[in-house]
């Protein structure tokens, strides 16, 4: 059985001489370089091609992920007893701004007033109406 071409010019591709050797004329050494360099453009195109088709199949791996998850949580439901979500804690208020409203508005009754602040005593709060006081004036 004969063996391919390529399986011949394997040695000269693995072991590279920069000059001719003892009985090779210059036309022989040309000769070499070319099939040198078919050779590794060849590797190179065969190894590009190889990286392009693992990559192709990144596309079926997150499909069979999602599908995965997909399943999880499928089960999860099923198996999940019907739980009253947890009411989450109301956040702090926030009342330093009230605080200094309250003052403002105790400093500006006790000038018009010309008495203390500390004199004053909430007896009833009351809600008034919201109808635009503007208008009437």
């Amino acid at each position: 059985m004969k063996k391919p071409w390529f399986f011949a010019a394997l040695p000269s591709v693995l072991f590279l001489s920069s000059c001719a050797s003892e009985g090779e004329d210059l036309g022989q050494t040309l000769s070499n370089a070319g099939i040198n360099t078919a050779i590794g453009v060849g590797i190179v195109f065969i190894v590009l091609i190889f990286i392009s088709f693992v990559i192709s199949l990144f596309r079926f791996i997150g499909k069979a992920e999602e599908k995965r998850e997909a399943r999880e949580e499928r089960k999860a439901k099923e198996n999940a007893i019907q739980r009253p979500k947890p009411v989450p804690d109301p956040e702090p208020v926030d009342k330093s701004g009230d605080l200094e409203l309250v003052a403002v508005i105790a400093a500006a009754i006790a000038s018009h007033e010309h008495v203390s602040p500390d004199t004053f005593v909430v007896r009833s709060v009351r809600r008034i109406q919201t109808e635009n006081h503007w208008r009437r004036g």
